[in-house]
């Protein structure tokens, strides 16, 4: 069992009868309704094949032979179980650990996937940030076809610069695969901890530079070095410190990674 549905139980143990009920009843709805988006799922194969293809397509015509392997994984992975790819995803959200009372900034949220899947798990609402106006729209189109609509809202905007939502309106943040990318991680993160509430979460999942060789590119998180922005581990500890937060844990991945 894992922490968060551990803390959520042994809470629940402490109300009265009726709500204890309540809550079963809302559980045994959840259980049921995964084998619904386990489905949905299974009907996004076309589109998954149809992305694979096209970064094929790019991948030949820019970069020949270059990514082949690494595009060879991305396909193996993807059609042999989707939901692998969400896995991280879940332990992210356990570390938020937010509720149905939350509301949650995603910044950096691309077409919403984890928005979506932090919504669908907690019951919190969701504002994602993304520089990409055709991102956003998409996901929130794939966002209304879920029916998580009045839950999840992506929003194009600059996440350096977040003054368009009031200080302290969000209750956690999260950002995932978008640091390495952002030349000003102080603003960054600045502006971040500007909207947060006193003592709010703010959950990294980050690729770090270990401070040695320079990757080679393209990667898969930029074309060229001039896209790239790593950090180190000690450089983004700073970054986030400056901004006012303090560090709680730092969980290195590279293992599992490699």
């Amino acid at each position: 069992m894992s922490k968060l549905l551990d803390k959520a139980i042994a809470k629940a143990r402490k109300l009265p009868p009726g709500d204890q009920d309540a809550i079963g009843a809302i559980i045994l709805d959840e259980i049921a309704d995964e084998a619904r988006w386990a489905k949905k799922f299974a009907q996004t194969r076309p589109v998954l094949e149809a992305m694979v293809a096209r970064a094929d397509a790019e991948i030949d015509a820019g970069f020949p032979g270059l990514w082949e392997g690494y595009v060879e994984e991305l396909r193996s992975r993807i059609m042999a179980d989707p939901m692998r790819l969400l896995a991280g995803v879940g332990e992210l959200i356990e570390a938020l650990d937010v509720g149905a009372n939350s509301h949650v900034l995603d910044v950096g949220s691309g077409l919403g996937g984890p928005a979506r899947r932090l919504a669908k798990a907690t019951r919190c609402r969701v504002t994602g940030v993304d520089l990409s106006e055709d991102y956003c729209a998409v996901g929130n189109e794939l966002t209304g076809w879920l029916g998580l609509s009045e839950r999840v809202r992506l929003e194009p905007g600059d996440a350096t610069r977040l003054d368009h939502f009031a200080p302290s309106s969000f209750h956690a943040a999260w950002s995932i695969h978008v640091g390495m990318n952002v030349e000003d991680k102080g603003s960054l993160y600045a502006s971040v901890a500007q909207v947060l509430k006193p003592g709010a979460p703010f959950v990294l999942f980050d690729i770090l530079s270990a401070g040695a060789e320079e990757p080679t590119y393209p990667a898969p998180w930029a074309a060229t070095s001039e896209q790239s922005f790593l950090a180190t581990a000690d450089e983004m500890s700073a970054h986030l410190e400056r901004a006012g937060f303090s560090i709680i844990e730092i969980k290195d991945q590279t293992s599992e990674a490699l």
